[in-house]
């Protein structure tokens, strides 16, 4: 017995707005991320509480933020020596390890300088994790359909930014100026100016994508 064309179109349309059935391959592989993603992020959010700051790069920039909030030299080696001595960071020798961003990345390390060391970590922790949320956030809107609506929460799964949001290290911070220029370097050249101005905190990671824009 045939069927009517009506009832075909029917029967296609309920198909197409019934449930997504994912194989079992598909939710298996779903669930191991999903847990990874847990662990990775209470690991990160443990470790950041319990560390202590001498086993924080965050330690640096506080010290930085804490002599200028303070009308002090940050870069002043004797007192950055005398900070970091009362943190509990080893010292080996004469050599004291400083911020060695430039100046003009101050402003960063400014608001920690106002609270103790073991806030400003966790603070300091807090802007990381904005900032790889918001580079993510943007990226969504650099794909089309339908990657936009992919799971880019695994980014949390990605090693180098939990490690960066576990030591402190400021590759986050480049990372968002670097999507924010991406995403708005044609409708909104003034805040892809702003982005990839947050990119000279670490110039150096900016070579390849300076020589990659060159050849293009």
């Amino acid at each position: 017995m045939g069927v009517s064309p009506a009832v075909s179109e029917e029967r296609a349309a309920e198909a197409s707005t019934g449930p997504t059935r994912h194989s079992p391959v598909f939710l298996v592989v779903f669930a191991v991320f999903l847990i990874t993603t847990v662990i990775c992020v209470a690991g990160t959010l443990i470790g950041v509480a319990a560390a202590h700051p001498s086993h924080h790069d965050t330690q640096w920039f506080w010290a930085s933020g804490h002599l200028l909030v303070h009308g002090k030299n940050p870069y002043d080696r004797a007192a950055v020596r005398q900070i970091e001595k009362s943190l509990g960071l080893p010292m080996h020798g004469s050599y004291v390890p400083i911020t060695l961003n430039p100046p003009y990345t101050l402003f960063l390390m400014v608001p920690i300088g106002f609270v103790g060391p073991r806030v400003g970590t966790v603070v300091w922790s807090l802007l990381l994790v904005g900032c790889l949320l918001l580079a993510v956030h943007l990226v969504r809107g650099l794909l089309d359909a339908p990657y936009e609506r992919a799971l880019l929460w695994l980014a949390w799964c990605f090693a180098p930014a939990v490690c960066c949001v576990g030591v402190g290290q400021t590759g986050l911070i480049v990372l968002v100026g670097l999507v924010l220029f991406l995403r708005f370097h044609e409708s909104a050249p003034f805040w892809a100016g702003a982005g990839l101005s947050l990119c000279a905190i670490k110039p150096h990671l900016l070579l390849p994508f300076g020589v990659f824009c060159l050849r293009g």
